[in-house]
């Protein structure tokens, strides 16, 4: 999957949680950004 598309879909996702999302789910979605941007740094280097 692009880098592009992923950030689309986790933008996605975050919208709807912060809509209605838990704690948990909140988190959850932190820790994917968080590995992406690990990821978009490797990637960049």
């Amino acid at each position: 999957m692009l880098l592009k598309d992923e950030i689309d879909m986790i933008r996605d996702k975050l919208y709807e949680i912060l809509r209605n999302g838990s704690r948990e789910e909140i988190i959850s979605i932190s820790q994917e950004l968080d590995e992406l941007l690990v990821k978009f740094y490797r990637e960049s280097i």
